[in-house]
């Protein structure tokens, strides 16, 4: 059993012991409240009572740090379909930061807000794809590159444009050719003998 394993388990039994705490304290302190009438809503309030809630499985409460089983949970979040893709949160300004350089360079991007529904499954799957614990994550034709500085100095280096380039347009411009003058007077390209 892995270090992590361990670590999850003996949590998992803290939150168990815990658990079962504030449920012995709830039968003792529920009577109390029923009892009164200002009390009970005052709890009813504050604490509302909700049946439709999904309660996990307790094999799945046993191991939180195993990586999903579904594939459609294992596939990689980065798409090389899109030319980029920017997670992060709407009002964040690194995300505002990133997003705007993308669109004064007029390239097409995918968004996802990690703030809206599903957020926070899909930022789980971030932070174990590429191994960071940061708020944005930005993905250039399906690879991570990093956040907003990443995004910036790639820009910066002039190579945002190539590198958002899918395959095809790749392909269409084909292989630069470099050619270094001869020297005044010498026709033999340089690096080349004379015969």
């Amino acid at each position: 059993m892995s270090l992590l394993d361990r670590m999850g388990e003996f949590a998992m039994g803290a939150l168990d012991r815990a658990a079962r705490g504030v449920t012995d304290i709830n039968q003792r302190v529920a009577p109390l409240i029923d009892r009164s009438p200002l009390a009970s809503t005052l709890r009813d309030k504050v604490i509302p009572h909700r049946e439709d809630v999904e309660v996990p499985s307790a094999e799945v409460l046993r191991r939180p740090f195993e990586t999903p089983s579904d594939e459609a949970e294992r596939a990689p979040l980065g798409d090389a379909q899109h030319a980029a893709q920017v997670y992060g949160r709407d009002g964040e300004p690194w995300t505002q930061r990133a997003r705007q350089l993308l669109e004064q360079r007029q390239l097409r991007y995918a968004f996802v807000d990690l703030a809206g529904e599903g957020g926070l499954a899909i930022e789980t799957r971030l932070m174990r794809e590429t191994e960071q614990h940061g708020g944005l994550y930005v993905f250039l034709r399906g690879k991570y590159v990093g956040g907003f500085h990443a995004l910036n100095e790639i820009a910066r280096l002039g190579q945002l444009e190539e590198m958002t380039k899918s395959p095809d347009e790749r392909r269409a411009h084909g292989r630069v050719r470099v050619v270094i003058p001869a020297r005044g007077g010498d026709d033999t390209p340089m690096g080349e003998l004379g015969g």
